[in-house]
């Protein structure tokens, strides 16, 4: 038997960081469907980045912030 993933907005909720792409309301009815499927990807693709910003901020390092 096939286990959907628990996750909010593509994320999953039992481990952070982990990102869903095609399970049914990930983040709308479409999301199940291949052009729901081509939303989420790109909204994921936004979150992983600004979560790389993020880290990257936090580290402090003027080496990290060349890249932002």
């Amino acid at each position: 038997m096939s286990r959907i993933a628990r996750c909010r907005r593509n994320e999953s909720v039992s481990h952070r960081g982990v990102f869903v792409i095609g399970a049914p309301c990930s983040r709308s009815a479409a999301s199940q469907y291949l052009y729901g499927i081509a939303r989420d990807a790109e909204a994921v693709a936004r979150e992983i980045a600004r979560k790389c910003r993020t880290d990257l901020l936090d580290t402090g390092s003027r080496e990290a912030r060349r890249y932002l």
